[in-house]
């Protein structure tokens, strides 16, 4: 079990650090095709909804005491 979570924790470092590369290094598409550039868009509520639903969940979550779960 030892030598898996080694062999995972090296895969999860070589794709994170090839995600930082491509985004802070790489090449840019948008200057490699400018015929197909796009203008930014505002988002459909299917994607920014459901974020706000949790936001607005985890702010009233907050508001709920729970000190006595964690005090002696």
């Amino acid at each position: 079990m030892g030598w898996f979570m080694t062999v995972v924790a090296g895969m999860t470092a070589f794709y994170m650090f090839r995600l930082y590369y491509v985004i802070f290094w790489g090449q840019s598409y948008y200057e490699l095709d400018p015929e197909n550039r796009r203008k930014p868009q505002e988002v459909p509520f299917v994607m920014w909804g459901p974020l706000v639903f949790l936001a607005i969940i985890s702010c009233l979550c907050g508001l709920i005491p729970f000190g006595h779960f964690v005090s002696a």
